[in-house]
Protein backbone atom coordinates (compact mmCIF):
# COMPACT_ATOMS: atom_id res chain seq x y z
CA UNK A 1 0.00 0.00 0.00
CA UNK A 2 2.77 2.40 0.99
CA UNK A 3 4.77 1.49 -2.13
CA UNK A 4 1.74 2.10 -4.35
CA UNK A 5 1.05 5.45 -2.69
CA UNK A 6 4.70 6.48 -3.05
CA UNK A 7 4.70 5.55 -6.73
CA UNK A 8 1.46 7.47 -7.30
CA UNK A 9 2.90 10.52 -5.53
CA UNK A 10 5.94 10.41 -7.80
CA UNK A 11 3.75 10.22 -10.91
CA UNK A 12 1.73 13.21 -9.73
CA UNK A 13 4.91 15.17 -9.03
CA UNK A 14 6.42 14.34 -12.41
CA UNK A 15 3.18 15.06 -14.25
CA UNK A 16 2.98 18.39 -12.45
CA UNK A 17 6.45 19.20 -13.73
CA UNK A 18 5.29 18.39 -17.27
CA UNK A 19 6.93 14.97 -17.76
CA UNK A 20 5.41 11.75 -19.10
CA UNK A 21 6.81 8.29 -18.40
CA UNK A 22 8.41 6.68 -21.45
CA UNK A 23 7.41 3.06 -22.08
CA UNK A 24 10.96 1.74 -21.83
CA UNK A 25 12.43 -1.03 -19.69
CA UNK A 26 16.18 -0.58 -19.06
CA UNK A 27 18.32 -3.63 -19.84
CA UNK A 28 22.07 -4.27 -20.18
CA UNK A 29 23.17 -3.87 -23.79
CA UNK A 30 24.95 -6.74 -25.59
CA UNK A 31 28.70 -6.60 -25.18
CA UNK A 32 28.61 -4.02 -22.40
CA UNK A 33 31.19 -4.39 -19.63
CA UNK A 34 31.76 -2.60 -16.32
CA UNK A 35 34.18 -0.04 -17.73
CA UNK A 36 31.80 0.90 -20.56
CA UNK A 37 28.82 1.14 -18.23
CA UNK A 38 30.80 3.28 -15.78
CA UNK A 39 31.88 5.58 -18.61
CA UNK A 40 28.30 6.02 -19.85
CA UNK A 41 27.02 6.80 -16.35
CA UNK A 42 29.82 9.26 -15.56
CA UNK A 43 29.26 11.00 -18.90
CA UNK A 44 25.55 11.25 -18.16
CA UNK A 45 26.16 13.05 -14.89
CA UNK A 46 28.68 15.39 -16.51
CA UNK A 47 26.28 16.27 -19.34
CA UNK A 48 23.26 16.68 -17.06
CA UNK A 49 21.73 20.13 -17.63
CA UNK A 50 19.44 20.08 -14.60
CA UNK A 51 19.65 22.45 -11.64
CA UNK A 52 21.08 19.69 -9.42
CA UNK A 53 23.93 18.89 -11.81
CA UNK A 54 26.98 17.49 -10.00
CA UNK A 55 30.33 18.95 -10.95
CA UNK A 56 32.04 15.59 -10.58
CA UNK A 57 30.93 11.96 -10.83
CA UNK A 58 32.70 8.66 -10.35
CA UNK A 59 31.50 5.06 -10.51
CA UNK A 60 33.01 2.56 -8.07
CA UNK A 61 32.13 -1.15 -7.68
CA UNK A 62 29.84 -0.25 -4.76
CA UNK A 63 28.32 3.13 -5.48
CA UNK A 64 28.24 6.27 -7.62
CA UNK A 65 30.10 9.14 -5.97
CA UNK A 66 28.90 12.65 -6.74
CA UNK A 67 30.73 15.82 -5.84
CA UNK A 68 30.26 19.55 -6.15
CA UNK A 69 34.02 19.93 -6.37
CA UNK A 70 36.45 18.63 -8.97
CA UNK A 71 37.43 15.05 -9.70
CA UNK A 72 41.02 14.20 -10.48
CA UNK A 73 42.14 12.14 -13.44
CA UNK A 74 44.57 9.47 -12.35
CA UNK A 75 46.09 6.19 -13.47
CA UNK A 76 43.71 3.39 -14.36
CA UNK A 77 43.80 1.52 -11.06
CA UNK A 78 40.18 0.47 -11.08
CA UNK A 79 39.96 -0.18 -7.33
CA UNK A 80 37.04 0.59 -5.08
CA UNK A 81 38.54 1.07 -1.65
CA UNK A 82 39.76 4.26 -0.03
CA UNK A 83 43.51 4.66 0.28
CA UNK A 84 44.54 7.49 2.62
CA UNK A 85 41.24 9.21 1.99
CA UNK A 86 41.28 8.74 -1.78
CA UNK A 87 38.60 6.67 -3.55
CA UNK A 88 39.43 5.24 -6.96
CA UNK A 89 36.77 4.45 -9.55
CA UNK A 90 36.23 1.75 -12.16
CA UNK A 91 37.60 4.05 -14.85
CA UNK A 92 40.53 6.44 -14.74
CA UNK A 93 39.18 8.76 -12.05
CA UNK A 94 39.60 9.27 -8.35
CA UNK A 95 38.43 11.75 -5.73
CA UNK A 96 39.11 12.39 -2.06
CA UNK A 97 36.47 11.20 0.38
CA UNK A 98 35.80 14.72 1.67
CA UNK A 99 34.83 15.80 -1.87
CA UNK A 100 31.97 13.29 -2.06
CA UNK A 101 28.60 14.93 -1.40
CA UNK A 102 26.33 12.00 -2.31
CA UNK A 103 26.69 8.26 -2.73
CA UNK A 104 24.17 6.23 -4.71
CA UNK A 105 24.73 2.63 -3.59
CA UNK A 106 23.90 -0.03 -6.16
CA UNK A 107 22.39 -2.27 -3.47
CA UNK A 108 19.86 0.49 -2.80
CA UNK A 109 18.95 1.21 -6.43
CA UNK A 110 15.43 0.20 -7.41
CA UNK A 111 13.60 1.23 -10.57
CA UNK A 112 15.34 3.30 -13.24
CA UNK A 113 12.73 5.28 -15.14
CA UNK A 114 12.85 7.37 -18.32
CA UNK A 115 10.60 10.41 -18.74
CA UNK A 116 9.94 12.91 -21.54
CA UNK A 117 9.12 16.57 -20.97
CA UNK A 118 5.69 17.44 -22.31
CA UNK A 119 5.43 19.87 -25.24
CA UNK A 120 9.22 20.09 -25.55
CA UNK A 121 11.46 18.31 -28.02
CA UNK A 122 14.74 16.75 -26.92
CA UNK A 123 14.05 17.02 -23.20
CA UNK A 124 14.29 13.78 -21.24
CA UNK A 125 14.94 12.76 -17.65
CA UNK A 126 16.14 9.56 -16.01
CA UNK A 127 15.00 9.06 -12.44
CA UNK A 128 16.99 6.71 -10.21
CA UNK A 129 14.66 5.28 -7.58
CA UNK A 130 15.71 3.48 -4.42
CA UNK A 131 14.31 0.15 -3.24
CA UNK A 132 12.30 2.20 -0.70
CA UNK A 133 10.69 4.06 -3.66
CA UNK A 134 12.35 7.39 -2.91
CA UNK A 135 14.10 9.46 -5.58
CA UNK A 136 17.88 9.18 -5.39
CA UNK A 137 18.63 11.43 -8.38
CA UNK A 138 17.19 13.02 -11.51
CA UNK A 139 19.47 13.35 -14.55
CA UNK A 140 18.39 15.35 -17.60
CA UNK A 141 19.26 14.60 -21.22
CA UNK A 142 18.70 16.23 -24.60
CA UNK A 143 17.92 13.02 -26.51
CA UNK A 144 15.91 9.89 -25.85
CA UNK A 145 18.74 7.66 -27.05
CA UNK A 146 21.17 9.11 -24.50
CA UNK A 147 18.62 8.82 -21.71
CA UNK A 148 17.96 5.18 -22.58
CA UNK A 149 21.68 4.43 -22.89
CA UNK A 150 22.22 5.88 -19.41
CA UNK A 151 19.33 3.85 -18.01
CA UNK A 152 20.72 0.67 -19.61
CA UNK A 153 24.17 1.32 -18.13
CA UNK A 154 22.66 1.90 -14.69
CA UNK A 155 20.72 -1.35 -15.00
CA UNK A 156 23.93 -3.17 -15.96
CA UNK A 157 25.77 -1.82 -12.91
CA UNK A 158 22.86 -2.63 -10.59
CA UNK A 159 22.56 -6.22 -11.85
CA UNK A 160 26.31 -6.78 -11.89
CA UNK A 161 26.58 -5.62 -8.29
CA UNK A 162 23.74 -7.95 -7.26
CA UNK A 163 25.49 -10.84 -9.04
CA UNK A 164 28.79 -10.04 -7.35
CA UNK A 165 30.57 -9.46 -10.65
CA UNK A 166 31.13 -5.71 -10.29
CA UNK A 167 34.56 -6.27 -8.78
CA UNK A 168 37.67 -4.08 -8.87
CA UNK A 169 39.85 -4.64 -11.89
CA UNK A 170 43.46 -5.73 -11.68
CA UNK A 171 45.64 -2.64 -11.22
CA UNK A 172 47.20 -1.63 -14.49
CA UNK A 173 50.89 -0.94 -14.70
CA UNK A 174 51.64 2.71 -15.21
CA UNK A 175 54.55 3.42 -17.53
CA UNK A 176 54.94 6.82 -15.91
CA UNK A 177 56.15 5.12 -12.68
CA UNK A 178 59.52 4.22 -14.29
CA UNK A 179 62.26 6.85 -13.79
CA UNK A 180 62.95 8.97 -16.83
CA UNK A 181 66.37 9.00 -18.49
CA UNK A 182 67.17 12.35 -16.88
CA UNK A 183 66.19 11.03 -13.45
CA UNK A 184 68.37 7.95 -13.91
CA UNK A 185 71.36 10.14 -14.82
CA UNK A 186 70.79 12.27 -11.74
CA UNK A 187 70.63 9.16 -9.57
CA UNK A 188 73.82 7.88 -11.20
CA UNK A 189 75.65 11.11 -10.41
CA UNK A 190 74.78 10.73 -6.75
CA UNK A 191 76.32 7.24 -6.50
CA UNK A 192 79.98 8.40 -6.67
CA UNK A 193 81.06 5.43 -8.80
CA UNK A 194 84.58 4.96 -10.21
CA UNK A 195 84.99 6.67 -13.58
CA UNK A 196 84.93 3.49 -15.72
CA UNK A 197 81.90 2.08 -13.94
CA UNK A 198 80.21 5.46 -14.20
CA UNK A 199 80.79 5.49 -17.97
CA UNK A 200 79.37 1.99 -18.35
CA UNK A 201 76.23 2.88 -16.43
CA UNK A 202 75.90 6.16 -18.32
CA UNK A 203 76.10 4.41 -21.71
CA UNK A 204 73.55 1.83 -20.54
CA UNK A 205 71.10 4.55 -19.54
CA UNK A 206 71.56 6.56 -22.72
CA UNK A 207 71.19 3.43 -24.85
CA UNK A 208 67.70 2.66 -23.52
Amino acid sequence: MIKAFSTMALLVLISGCGHTRVDYTPKPRPGMDAAQAASVVEQGFYEDFGKEKAQSAMVTPEYIALSNGTVSRGVNLGQASAYNGVVVGLGSTYMTTQDINQRIYFRSVGDIQVYKKNARENRYAVIIRTVEQTTARRIFFRSESRAEEFADAMEYLKRSYAAGTLAPQTPATSTSSAPSREQQVQQLQQRNLPYEQYQQEYRRIMGQ
